[in-house]
């Protein structure tokens, strides 16, 4: 394994010293009045953000120890029309004069546009409302309703187009665990990026979230149950920074232990009848897990550097119970027991300097280790089938960076991912020994290049490659290069508009457990079973989206499009009577999605979002696929000290490669919240008015038909309560600048 994380670093070693220099000026409004308390940002010709400061009481601010010779200074109050001002090393040193022009209403709009030359994005601030609404980093992204951004709390996702949407914190990729632990209290503001550059180049959209820069540090607590179903997490966080230090502690558990019930109906063209089959279900699903992970960060002038260890312990138990008929004659007892035993320890490092005014490098190391155990088990009537795996897993993934403005604000960056895998996994099948041993490495270089045209006009390219190889047992390697291709073109004028068109030429690897020779009796009568010979996927996919602000609505419309060929797909075949379910590369695969949507903030307390969405996904030769319209919409409102939230979601539908249908029902929540001080408690309900919502999974080649109705977590009936408390010391703390958390990841057959 080769991972050249240093040869970017060795042909970049010039340092360039800049003169430190000093800015001041004055903030006023239009009536002659100092607006105290206004934010003073510094920001790069690349977006970075250099320096910050707040207005005086007497309209003064001033920044110091700068080293960038040119950039962009914005000021910002709500209330008021964010104001910038370019500046460049011949001024440096020259006092800048700011007069706001205040909007309409105080707190009518939580949305600021901005548009200038480096940059195409949104700025969204937080008004009082909505940040006494929010506790996590899901709660602040979802109550600024963002255009087009799904947040879904209780799955911890945010996505757009129902596609996983990146989310940073200071320009740093952000995890699951650090979104948890971000408090209300250190958010300044949060950046929409419809058209990524700069660091967010290679993303489709992107939301970064911009942290205070204070000191001094917090504890907090918080617990959350459920009623109805037995769910709950409890978790402390602690955060303290003094000086270029900050320190950060998470740790926590949570449980769930729920019941679904499951009607299943298979067909099987074995010979020389049909063989039907109904079973009727009970299934528990339980699940621990336990973590723990601290980090420590060294921020100083342009240099950035952090570590952050962490273990995670998951314990996942289902049990599934039930009766089974075949062509209904014929009352047998199934069971299936499975359980996993899932250890990782992981270590991150990340470090940013600044080369030059002009130059920066970003260095990031994630690495994993994982010991995975299953354990499985089947029974029906007299047929019996056990299997078990364990696993030791080895994950490393790299990305060096290196980035360049010019004088023309354009912007040219060079970005080398590396991502390694290595699995050793040893199964024990009906008394026989399988030792398997994969391992994996995927390289993608990406050479990006931004520029504006006019005052309005933005274009985006990147070209590149990947290089994928992998290699199973004493199989041949498989080496596979492929060319990569990205272009958007932006079309926005200021607080108005934001339009782009583009296309993405890339390519997918298989996923490694479907990389797999292991085959094992699911039931009496199925087999699962890997297929080492996958192959790389080509994927093509044009986007456009465009969105207005209209006084206090935003709408936006997006339209996207993805082509694979040779997708990886469920195979199903029959085999001397038994159905093997396995893996192939096969056809192509469209998948159509468009949304129009639209946010309404009607009175400061009150915010309306809606949207419609319309999914058409095929597979062809197979002529599977699907059509769904459905809408979303949320309502939160503030009163006082509390406050209220609703959302609600249509029936939907989606195809997944498994060529399996899925018909989603009726969901909505309901949120009653109180806080006071460091305090808040939060009530959350789930389809309480909604008796037997179930989801329906259908499965239809020309060898085996299924439909399968459940009930899930996704429809259950039940309600929750979450208490919280925040002890705050010193100043209030600044952000850890990333802490990033993996999901396990496991090339078991499952």
């Amino acid at each position: 394994m080769r991972i050249p994380l240093l040869n970017l670093t060795l042909l970049i070693s010039l340092f360039i010293q800049a003169q430190q220099i000093q800015i001041s000026g004055t903030v006023f409004t239009k009536s002659g009045q100092p607006l105290r308390g206004a934010t003073v940002r510094l920001l790069d010709t690349d977006s970075t953000q250099r320096a910050v400061s707040l207005v005086d009481s007497i309209g003064h601010f001033i920044l110091k120890n700068i080293k960038i010779k040119e950039g962009i200074l914005s000021v910002c109050h709500i209330g008021f029309f964010e104001n910038n001002k370019s500046f460049s090393s011949d001024s440096l040193n020259s006092d800048y004069s700011f007069i706001m022009e205040e909007k309409s209403i105080a707190l009518d709009e939580v949305i600021i546009g901005v548009n200038k030359k480096s940059d195409g994005r949104w700025i969204f601030i937080l008004s009082p409302e909505q940040r006494r609404r929010s506790y996590t980093g899901y709660d602040v992204i979802s109550n600024l309703m963002l255009p087009g951004v799904s947040v879904d709390k209780r799955t911890q996702s945010i996505t757009m187009l129902g596609t996983e949407l990146p989310v940073y914190i200071d320009g740093h990729r952000a995890s699951t665990r650090e979104l948890l632990a971000l408090r209300k209290h250190e958010v300044e503001q949060v950046d929409f990026y419809d058209f990524p550059i700069g660091r967010f180049t290679g993303d489709m959209a992107a939301i970064n979230i911009i942290i205070k820069k204070t000191s001094g540090g917090h504890t907090s607590f918080d617990g959350e149950e459920s009623f109805g179903k037995a769910i709950g997490q409890y978790n402390i966080v602690s955060k303290y920074s003094k000086n270029h230090y900050t320190w950060a502690l998470w740790t926590g558990l949570s449980h769930q232990s729920i019941i679904d019930e499951e009607k299943l109906t298979e067909s099987y063209a074995t010979n020389p009848d049909i063989l039907q089959r109904l079973q009727e279900n009970t299934i528990k699903k339980k699940e621990e897990h336990y973590y723990i992970q601290s980090s420590l960060s060294y921020t100083k002038k342009d240099n950035i550097m952090m570590i952050r260890p962490g273990l995670n312990y998951t314990v996942p138990h289902n049990y599934n119970l039930g009766l089974l008929k075949e062509n209904n004659v014929t009352d047998l007892q199934t069971a299936i027991n499975s359980k996993s035993k899932i250890i990782s320890p992981s270590i991150f490092s990340y470090g940013y300097f600044r080369l030059s005014p002009k130059q920066s490098i970003e260095v990031s190391i994630d690495g994993l280790y994982s010991n995975n155990h299953l354990n499985r088990s089947f029974l029906e009537g007299n047929e019996r089938g056990k299997v078990t795996a364990v696993e030791k897993l080895f994950r490393l993934n790299a990305t060096t960076s290196y980035t360049q403005t010019f004088n023309n604000s354009s912007t040219f960056s060079v970005r080398l991912h590396q991502y390694y895998k290595n699995s050793h996994t040893k199964y024990e099948i009906e008394n026989f020994s399988v030792p398997q041993h994969l391992h994996s490495y995927e390289g993608i270089l990406f050479a990006g290049y931004n520029q504006s045209i006019t005052k309005n006009i933005m274009y985006r390219i990147q070209l590149g490659g990947s290089l994928m190889s992998y290699r199973l047992n004493e199989y041949k390697k498989v080496v596979k290069v492929n060319p990569r291709f990205n272009m958007a073109l932006l079309f926005q004028k200021r607080e108005q508009y934001s339009a782009q068109i583009g296309l993405n030429i890339g390519n997918t690897f298989p996923n490694i457990n479907t990389l797999n020779e292991t085959s094992y009796k699911l039931n009496a009568i199925t087999y699962t079973k890997g297929n080492p010979h996958l192959k790389v996927s080509t994927l093509i996919s044009p986007f456009s989206a465009y969105t207005v602000k209209l006084g206090k609505i935003m709408l936006n419309a997006k339209l996207n499009y993805l082509y694979i060929i040779d997708p990886v797909i469920s195979d199903y075949k029959l085999r001397d009577n038994y159905l093997i379910k396995s893996y192939k590369n096969n056809g192509y695969w469209h998948d159509f999605k468009s949304e129009i949507g639209a946010s309404w903030k009607v009175f400061p307390t009150m915010e309306i979002r809606a949207n419609i969405n319309n999914y058409y996904t095929a597979h062809y030769p197979s002529h599977t696929s699907i059509f769904t319209l459905f809408g979303k919409n949320a309502i939160n409102f503030t009163l006082g000290d509390m406050y209220f939230e609703t959302s609600l979601t249509t029936p939907y539908k989606t195809l997944s490669f498994a060529l399996e249908r899925r018909k989603t029902p009726w969901t909505y929540s309901l949120t009653t919240g109180y806080v006071h001080g460091a305090f808040q408690a939060e009530i959350n309900a789930y389809n309480l008015l909604f008796h037997k919502q179930n989801i329906d999974r259908n499965i239809d080649v020309p060898v085996y038909q299924q439909l399968q109705t459940t009930t899930s977590l996704q429809t259950h009936q039940y309600a929750s309560l979450r208490l919280s408390y925040t002890f705050n010391y010193g100043k209030k703390t600044n952000k850890a600048p990333s802490y990033t958390r993996q999901a396990t990841e496991s090339a078991i057959l499952q």
